[in-house]
């Protein structure tokens, strides 16, 4: 399969698990919160040979952390949050996440399930070529990016209690 339909479809994925921040919630939200996505994210990572860590950081909120060691003791981390704005006020179904000329729809699709997706796709090629970063790798899904900022700050915290940064 090609990478770019390889990234389209976990952007898919990821688009079709409601992650609506509790804050902006309404009737079509679904469940909220990023407890849904966070417990998939944190089996994919499982599934494609991550170190999976999970760090509570508001009651329901925990940010899903993987790890792939890499060939050197260099460290690269990416952060991207897993929460959602609201879906109220949109006019196409919100977590649909239908491929249509190769662009993906749905709440998140590019902000920033975009980024994951195509992450989860790099590394699944990784994984079915036997592959290892050059760098250890550190992925944080984190939550409560588009209210209260909190998953963040928990994110460099953790990396900082074990000296990765």
């Amino acid at each position: 399969m090609q990478l770019e339909m390889q990234c389209a479809e976990w952007v898919s994925r990821l688009v079709q698990i409601p992650s609506v921040t509790p804050d902006q919630a309404g009737p079509r939200a679904g469940e909220t919160g990023e407890a849904a996505i966070g417990r998939q994210i944190a089996q994919w990572f499982n599934e494609l040979g991550g170190e999976v860590h999970v760090q509570g950081v508001r009651p329901g909120r925990a940010n899903v952390y993987g790890i792939w060691r890499g060939t050197s003791e260099r460290w690269l981390a990416v952060d991207v949050h897993i929460d959602t704005v609201g879906v109220e006020q949109m006019s196409d179904p919100p977590f649909d996440g239908r491929i249509e000329e190769d662009r993906v729809y749905g709440r998140g699709a590019v902000d920033t399930k975009a980024s994951l997706g195509i992450i989860l796709a790099l590394l699944e090629q990784m994984q079915q070529t036997g592959q290892r970063p050059a760098y250890n790798l550190l992925i944080g899904a984190t939550v409560d990016e588009e209210i209260g900022t909190t998953g963040a700050p928990a994110f460099a915290s953790w990396m900082a209690a074990r000296q990765i940064v």
